[in-house]
């Protein structure tokens, strides 16, 4: 219908074709604005559809017909498409069809400043103020001209073959996660498009239209991806998820990901094929898959291999993995390859063949009142050095805490286990037959356990104490002692002072500390255990490198007569 007629129909309530055609020829006469030419082009287009004007329709309900256009949608204008006859032609490309489909119901300039408002090319959708400023237009204006012709073209039907198929391709062939370059890629693939069109003028247009569809957008950084709502989350949480790892563990692999995620380990291509998008990935290794984010603050990994570097030049990489791995924050630690790119990466070393050599700018971390005090006793005794002769250094040379002694000895990245009880700095060379000098030295120094049974039918165990079953009242137990005596028993002294309840469990005695410091008990005592196991009690004494025969009494001497103790009276 012209415009002009359509307006005046409007003002009185008449849309549906269905209250139109009920009007007759003088009812469209008397409308102000209205005339014969208006009625002539009334009567034309009504002939096109078979209908004409002052029809009677039986049963004719505006409310009902109202309820079925909504649910009809475009195919409404579709069928008037095909009853009117148009001059509307197929297009080759997505860029010429949508600027056609504008020049339905704009003129040419309009039409141009609506495709850059859109995005039908290259750049995708600009301001309202970015389109109008070319041709004098204000932002208002624009909005204007825009809310008129979505109007417009809601209630007009063409075939659009071009855009259908750019839809196709949005839903269908991209996957659930696509990038712009994607989507062009695949059109001019498709043969509909010979610029590198942006998705989102085909999202416009589908908008503009009418069409529903679920694609959003997230950016990230650089990155722009489109997908569902519940895809274009999955990013995020990846990047997320990779940041904390690399705060964490220094980096991460892409199956391990995947885990984190919620995904499967068959799913971990898909991981790689993602974060392969973000410039802040950094790849580790040639496979694609072990990496790192470099938007994170801080990487544990490289913090503790800095500390490793400060006091040694060069490391083995083998060396230097199980130094990290000693840690005890450090839950793995990357294969060799990915390790080296790591340090180059972070300038703490550079690689050359299986040596990590220590960078030229590496800072001198704190390394903590522990771990100096470990490196000043190799500095004084040597690599490698026996766990007596670092205890003597540190625990009574330098008055180290015992407890933190262990632990440092145990998991600081300083320290390279070469042997049983044979320790060296990290790093170190040392020399041929050292190790094997000081691990007979350790064997020979070495006190066996002996066990037995007494005459009075308790089993007995002898041996030495060294610092930590002095101090912390721990040891292993041997085999024979342990499968009779597992569970807990009643401390006591030969002469039945009860000195508390300890354990015996998975190969270790414990609780026996306070019992220990009641004795004495210090490094190199010799110790005989007792077990009376019909009562549970374990009668425990010092005694000479040779094992003593037990008995429940001891006889008394001048020492034990009480003594009188005068007292004054106040």
């Amino acid at each position: 219908m012209p415009n002009r007629l359509r307006t005046a129909m409007a003002k009185e309530g008449i849309v549906l074709v269905g209250s139109f055609v009920q009007l007759t020829a003088g009812d469209i006469l008397r409308k102000q604005g209205l005339g014969k030419k208006s009625y002539r082009e009334a009567r034309a287009t009504l002939e096109a559809l078979g209908l004409s004007l002052g029809m009677e329709l039986c049963g004719w309900d505006e409310e009902l017909a109202f309820e079925a256009r909504k649910a009809l949608g475009r195919n409404v204008q579709k069928r008037v498409f095909e009853l009117i006859p148009t001059e509307w032609h197929a297009h080759d490309t997505l860029e010429s069809e949508l600027f056609a489909l504008l020049l339905e119901v704009e003129d040419e300039r309009n039409a141009e400043m609506l495709s850059v408002f859109y995005g039908f090319n290259e750049d995708g959708p600009k301001t309202l103020e970015y389109s109008g400023q070319p041709y004098g237009l204000t932002r208002e204006r624009v909005r204007q001209i825009a809310a008129r012709t979505e109007k417009k073209l809601r209630e007009l039907w063409r075939p659009l073959c071009c855009l259908d198929k750019a839809a196709k391709i949005i839903t269908s062939e991209l996957g659930p996660l696509f990038t712009n370059k994607d989507f062009f890629v695949a059109a001019r693939n498709a043969g509909i498009s010979e610029i590198d069109f942006h998705v989102e003028g085909v999202l416009a247009a589908l908008d503009v239209l009418g069409e529903k569809n679920s694609i959003t957008k997230i950016r990230i950084g650089q990155v722009e991806l489109y997908g569902t709502a519940d895809e274009v989350s999955f990013p995020k949480r990846l990047l997320s998820a990779l940041r904390k790892e690399t705060s964490a563990n220094g980096c991460t692999n892409i199956q391990r990901l995947a885990l984190i995620v919620g995904l499967e380990l068959d799913d971990a291509d898909r991981v790689r094929d993602l974060l392969e998008m973000f410039p802040e990935v950094e790849w580790l290794d040639a496979g694609s898959t072990w990496l790192l984010s470099q938007r994170s603050t801080r990487n544990r990994l490289a913090n503790i291999a800095e500390k490793v570097f400060s006091v040694a030049p060069s490391v083995e990489i083998n060396e230097l993995r199980a130094a990290l791995r000693r840690h005890i924050r450090v839950n793995f630690v990357p294969p060799p390859d990915a390790l080296g790119r790591l340090l180059e990466f972070y300038g703490i070393a550079k690689m050359d063949n299986r040596v990590a050599v220590a960078g030229e700018n590496i800072g001198q971390p704190d390394l903590g009142i522990n771990d100096q005090g470990l490196v000043y006793a190799f500095e004084a005794l040597g690599s490698p050095a026996t766990r007596e002769q670092l205890e003597d250094f540190c625990i009574d040379g330098l008055g180290m805490n015992i407890h933190s002694f262990y632990v440092y000895l145990s998991y600081s990245p300083l320290v390279t286990k070469l042997a049983t009880g044979v320790f060296a700095l990290v790093g170190q060379d040392v020399e041929p037959g050292a190790i094997s000098q000081l691990k007979d030295d350790i064997k020979e120094s070495r006190f066996e356990d002996t066990t037995g049974w007494s005459k009075a039918g308790t089993l007995w165990w002898h041996f030495q104490a060294d610092r930590p079953t002095a101090k912390a009242g721990t040891r292993t137990v041997p085999t024979f002692v342990l499968n009779l005596t597992s569970g807990e028993w009643n401390v006591k002294t030969v002469d039945g002072l009860k000195l508390g309840a300890a354990k015996i469990e998975n190969g270790f005695m414990s609780g026996f500390r306070e019992a220990f410091a009641a004795l004495g008990v210090d490094k190199k005592d010799f110790l005989q255990f007792d077990f009376d196991i019909s009562n549970g009690d374990v009668y425990i004494r010092l005694v000479g490198d040779e094992p003593e025969e037990f008995t429940f009494s001891v006889k008394e001497d001048e020492f034990d007569e009480e003594s009188d103790i005068e007292t004054e009276d106040n």
